[in-house]
């Protein structure tokens, strides 16, 4: 009842939020879930907003920025932008249904390599002005704020991604700074939102494991399970672990999945206390590769029973390990090493479930290093036990 008090409450101030700034309850359910910024082109640049409501929103009038410029989001005729190959988008209308996607393409996309495979409903949009998105073409340095049709101040604001600043004028919101987006993805990656619900935060986004997603369930979170914590820098090996989480609604059975670091490649199995040895913490869930929803799971190195056992592992979280009895990644972790997980069906590029890092995007795993364009992998210092 408590608890149903709260949410109550939640939504009557969030009523009172949203009537006082002028913002419709279904207008605040569009979110900016992705923004591809660094291509080979500008004519490929989009950004892609999702509508998380229940009743459809009409985005006709609606505006963004980068800081550098303002656009106003139109409808893709093809009358009279330019006909795109993809049959299955929706064009002419700037209604956005409930749980569908609308990407803003670049007025120049009819004209270039139309790389992009739209899927069916998603709905095709632009901007009015013709020019490149952004006024010059959008930067990965650069963070978006997307407004309702009542104008560009802060009172209008809907979405926003890379946590730019608050400023009643569209050309002082650049990146605020103080954290890590906007990201800087390589050349034909995006930045993709997790959580559509969930804040602007730099804990919200990453980079997209492959080539953009316009219109599709974004790669970063499309099966829930993500890589949430990388323990590559200790004293000890046996120390060495990774943690994924299940971001998902439903039980994950990560079972015959690997993951690589460039290095080697190690298959994910459960940990079985009489054939792995015993661990002192008797709270974890053993013998099992499935992720409960909203769950933890660590794969530890298959050394950890011989160490210290320094980690308080607590309830619930499940226990990997892997199937080689070797180091984590072949010889022991690297901080420099990116991770890249793979499913079940294989290990190239098209089987990529999360990345750490920013690895190169290839199909060989050993190819999988760090790309070397951004400040991930990170470098913490050693843990001593």
């Amino acid at each position: 009842m408590a608890i149903r008090r709260v949410v109550l409450g939640y939504l009557l101030v969030m009523g009172i939020v949203l009537s006082m700034t002028g913002v419709q309850a279904a207008d605040a359910d569009i979110v900016v879930t992705e923004v591809m910024a660094v291509t080979g082109s500008s004519a490929d640049e989009y950004i892609e907003i999702l509508n998380t409501g229940g009743t459809a929103v009409d985005v006709s009038g609606w505006s963004f920025t980068d800081g550098d410029g303002t656009d106003v989001i139109v409808a893709w005729v093809e009358a009279t932008h330019g006909n795109i190959t993809d049959a299955d988008p929706t064009f002419n209308t700037t209604s956005i249904p409930a749980g569908a996607y609308g990407v803003i393409l670049d007025p120049d996309y009819d004209g270039g390599s139309q790389i992009y495979d739209l899927p069916e409903g998603a709905i095709i949009l632009t901007i009015s002005s013709g020019t490149a998105l952004g006024g010059s073409a959008l930067a990965g340095s650069d963070p978006i704020t997307l407004y309702d049709a009542n104008g560009t101040t802060n009172d209008d604001v809907i979405s926003s991604y890379g946590s730019p600043v608050v400023d009643d004028n569209p050309l002082n919101r650049e990146d605020a700074g103080g954290d890590t987006i906007p990201v800087s993805p390589s050349s034909g990656f995006s930045a993709e939102r997790i959580v559509a619900g969930d804040a602007d935060s730099e804990t919200n986004w990453r980079v997209s494991i492959d080539t953009g997603t316009p219109g599709k369930i974004n790669s970063v979170s499309s099966t829930g399970i993500v890589i949430n914590e990388v323990m590559a820098v200790t004293s000890s090996s046996a120390d060495e672990y990774i943690e994924l989480y299940n971001s998902g609604t439903s039980d994950i059975d990560v079972s015959g999945w690997n993951f690589t670091d460039g290095d080697g490649t190690d298959e994910i199995v459960a940990w079985v206390e009489g054939t792995h040895g015993d661990i002192a913490d008797a709270d974890p869930t053993f013998g099992t590769t499935i992720i409960p929803s909203c769950g933890y799971a660590l794969i530890m190195d298959p050394d950890y029973d011989g160490g210290t056992e320094p980690y308080d592992l607590p309830a619930g979280v499940v226990i990997l390990t892997i199937a080689s009895g070797t180091s984590l990644g072949g010889s022991a972790l690297a901080s420099s090493d990116p991770i890249t997980l793979y499913n079940e069906d294989g290990t190239d590029s098209s089987n990529v479930v999360s990345t750490y890092g920013t690895p190169k995007n290839e199909d060989n795993p050993l190819d999988r290093d760090d790309d070397g364009a951004d400040t991930i992998p990170g470098n913490p210092m050693m843990k001593v036990f």
